[in-house]
């Protein structure tokens, strides 16, 4: 019992203190390949000694069930280790088909968008390239914008956005969104989402998600810098910035203009000084 007690308790501590640890400074700017890792390994160890205490309730259970008591044993040690077998094995089949639930109910919102993706590109596209093994289609649509569709292994780009970026950061938007299919962000966020649909309204589930989506984005920033140069994508991000009103967006252009020498980066830091907040860092975008 004592071991299972153990794995309980750091389970609730990858709950309750690792989002306070992790998001503590401003080093997940700087390193958002390696605060990606860490969260989710944590993530990962937690669900790990959650399964693991709950095998051992059940494998304990069984073990005092079908054995004798040894001389002495009083008679309620044994009933509540049956007991907590039976009650963890409960535990198991309704955390299982909760997942399943909620796994279903994205896996339906995910096909949705897929199609809804694919309806746009068979009205409005006006042509379509390819960036490598990647397809990049443009849309004759009115809104800026520009968006990977993992299911199709295309990237959706509005004429209007082609109209106001440059080359340069036109392929820069790319590369941006080249990183989220290269790298399957999209598998990263759906676990994520899948996390906080098992558990609504629970703050580390919330934190967690908003993490993973910050991150991916900072982490593509990275990859479309080192890909187009920082300045591109620094300018990039500023236009649409500006263009869809997103204060996140600043922030990360003038992250990437801090981290390359062209600005002094003061509101660069400030992105850094939002990981510290109560309700998590940056705001996805």
């Amino acid at each position: 019992m004592i071991g299972v007690l153990g794995l309980l308790c750091y389970c609730a501590a990858t709950v309750l203190l690792a989002p306070v640890v992790l998001m503590a400074g401003a080093w997940q700017v700087r390193r958002p390949r390696l605060a990606l890792g860490l969260w989710h390994g944590v993530f990962a160890s937690g669900l790990v000694a959650a399964g693991a205490s709950l095998a051992w309730s059940v494998l304990e259970g069984v073990r005092v069930n079908f054995s004798t008591p040894a001389a002495g044993t009083p008679w309620i040690l044994p009933t509540v280790l049956v007991l907590t077998g039976w009650i963890s094995l409960g535990v198991v089949g309704a955390v299982a088909a909760l997942v399943l639930q909620r796994a279903e109910s994205i896996l339906i919102v995910d096909r949705q968008s897929h199609g809804t993706v694919a309806a746009l590109l068979e009205l409005a596209a006006v042509r379509t390239t390819l960036v490598g093994r990647t397809r990049v289609s443009f849309v004759s649509v009115e809104e800026p914008v520009a968006f990977a569709a993992p299911g199709l292994n295309t990237i959706i780009i509005s004429t209007v956005l082609e109209e106001v970026l440059d080359p340069a950061e036109l392929r820069a938007v790319i590369e941006h969104e080249r990183t989220h299919l290269l790298q399957r962000h999209g598998l990263v966020k759906r676990l994520a989402r899948l996390n906080s649909a098992c558990l609504p309204g629970v703050l580390c589930a919330r934190r967690f998600e908003r993490a993973t989506n910050t991150l991916l984005e900072l982490i593509a920033d990275d990859r479309a810098a080192r890909v187009c140069g920082h300045r591109a994508v620094s300018a990039a991000l500023a236009k649409l910035a500006v263009i869809r009103e997103r204060e996140s967006m600043l922030l990360r252009a003038e992250r990437l203009a801090a981290r390359s020498g062209l600005g002094s980066g003061r509101r660069g830091v400030a992105a850094a000084g939002l990981t510290t907040r109560s309700d998590g860092i940056i705001r996805t975008d």
